[in-house]
């Protein structure tokens, strides 16, 4: 059950995501002087929003099989909760107010000079504990594979070597009943 309430977090980040990038994509149409800033604070989302969506399907394809490092991440104060609170915080930033205030601030980018840096060191750091604990996951996962791979391979000899005594038993077998056959005759 766990599973389904991690798998639901991190579809609602995913969203807040691609909603947060949408937001700085308008900046980008009206505000000419931190393109760089708004552009590569986007990319940062776009490649947070794509580990996501991996590890959202790693979730539902193993879901009985996740090790602590991914179950964790959806834990009270996780980092999944984390990244959520990091993007409203982006998210209530970018948003474009409404008035004659907001008129005004939407001709300029919201964020200081050098606070795109922390916010962007901010989504690696997250992004890097998903990757972490997808790899981890694997590891476990493909090492459990592989002993089951193991395990089989050793089936397989052992029914290669029986079928192998089989057929030399019978072969002996046959070799004597020809023999008292033709004693017979």
């Amino acid at each position: 059950m766990a599973e389904l309430a991690l798998a639901a977090s991190i579809i609602t980040v995913i969203q807040l995501s691609a909603n947060v990038a949408i937001l700085g994509y308008q900046y980008i149409e009206k505000v000419k002087r931190s393109k760089k800033e708004i552009t590569a604070l986007i990319e940062e989302l776009n490649s947070l929003h794509e580990v996501l969506k991996i590890l959202r399907d790693h979730i539902r394809e193993h879901p009985d099989s996740l090790t602590n490092a991914v179950q964790t991440l959806g834990g009270e104060d996780g980092p999944v909760q984390g990244c959520n609170q990091d993007l409203n915080i982006l998210r209530e930033i970018l948003e474009l107010k409404k008035g004659l205030k907001g008129l005004i601030e939407r001709l300029k980018w919201p964020i200081r000079e050098g606070e795109v840096d922390v916010i962007k060191r901010r989504i690696e750091r997250h992004k890097s504990l998903f990757l972490l604990a997808l790899a981890v996951d694997r590891m476990s996962t493909s090492a459990r594979t592989d002993s089951g791979l193991a395990l089989g391979r050793r089936t397989d000899i052992q029914h290669r070597d029986l079928q192998t005594q089989r057929g030399t038993t019978y072969k002996g077998q046959k070799s004597f009943i020809q023999l008292w056959v033709f004693e017979v005759h």
